[in-house]
């Protein structure tokens, strides 16, 4: 596609997508030889931890089900100061309500919009408001067995103007600098978010993904491949990622390259958003996509029972027991 794209560009004095081209044509790497990779060596793999702790310790208890045994590994973690809680507001509400309840409660939320939630069940929603903490370098080195632990507070400036978007940016660029700095060569580096939990235990062939990567400039991801959405365009997935040195530095620039080219001529997005940016510093920077299949969810950051949530509601209603509450408590029976 690229190759057509360019030789329409012959004998004109502009086409609209020529800056694009020529930078992903300049960016592309060759293929690797095949006969300089090993495929059954001992790997030395960076993990490179970044962004917003939430559910990090229940998510970090399932690491165990990559399959790393074996492998030198050292983390590098890069994080913010609190903990974080995500507030169930739709879609993220399933992270962290029973599944029936769940249910019920979307359904209300969509009659009533979240406005009138609000302000219904203030008892509901401070289970969440109670519950976020911070944590120390002490507990993150020994938790996470690494003395590459950065933490910083995104409560004060210059983070506290920051969206969720660009503070996700901003520390998968810091950790992959931090990554870099060490005197260390690695053959993978993988870039994940505290809170993915691997829900399975199988396994990945390690020495086959080193050689893949390597060879052909692959970045796996979760689920799926660059991809259009609508109303967002051009994306990719972004909860984590596996490459060579050299594909992972092209997916971590996406931070760079947006305040870099956000006065250029490009059709790279201006402005830092989720899933976005990271499919564009791939792409311009040549690397491929492809999918892995290891499956994982978002750990809530805090899960109240369904007891917790069934007195909160009753606390709300106690005047008023209309036919929205009844419907969210009958879901907790």
């Amino acid at each position: 596609m690229i190759e057509i794209e360019y030789s329409n560009l012959h004998n004109k004095t502009h086409h609209p997508y020529e800056n694009d081209i020529n930078m992903i044509r300049e960016n592309s790497h060759n293929r690797c030889s095949s006969g300089s990779l090993s495929t059954s060596k001992k790997l030395n793999i960076a993990i490179c931890v970044s962004g917003q702790l939430r559910g990090w310790k229940k998510a970090l208890k399932s690491w165990k089900n990559l399959g790393l045994e074996g492998h030198n590994v050292t983390t590098i973690v890069h994080v913010w100061k609190g903990t974080g809680v995500t507030v169930p507001i739709p879609p993220k509400d399933e992270r962290s309500l029973p599944e029936n309840f769940q249910k019920a409660y979307r359904e209300v939320w969509n009659k009533l919009g979240a406005e009138k939630m609000y302000s219904r069940y203030s008892n509901f929603f401070s289970l969440w408001g109670a519950n976020e903490t911070n944590v120390t370098y002490e507990n993150l080195s020994k938790a996470y067995q690494s003395t590459q632990v950065t933490i910083e507070d995104d409560s004060v400036k210059p983070f506290v103007g920051m969206t969720n978007a660009e503070k996700m940016y901003y520390k998968i660029s810091k950790c992959q600098e931090a990554c870099d700095s060490l005197d260390l060569t690695f053959d993978l580096i993988i870039r994940i978010r505290p809170d993915l939990e691997f829900t399975s235990d199988k396994k990945l062939d390690w020495n086959e993904v080193y050689r893949s990567s390597h060879m052909d400039n692959i970045l796996y991801c979760e689920s799926y491949t660059r991809y259009l959405f609508p109303n967002i365009g051009f994306s990719m997935t972004d909860h984590f990622a596996i490459a060579s040195p050299t594909a992972m530095r092209a997916y971590t620039l996406a931070y760079e390259m947006t305040k870099k080219l956000s006065d250029k001529q490009t059709l790279f997005p201006k402005n830092l958003m989720a899933h976005t940016n990271v499919a564009y510093s791939t792409l311009y920077n040549g690397i491929n996509i492809e999918s892995v299949s290891l499956p994982c969810v978002l750990s809530p950051s805090y899960a109240p029972t369904s007891a917790m949530i069934k007195k909160a509601l009753e606390a709300d209603s106690k005047d008023r027991n209309d036919s929205f509450d009844r419907l969210l408590i009958k879901s907790l029976t």
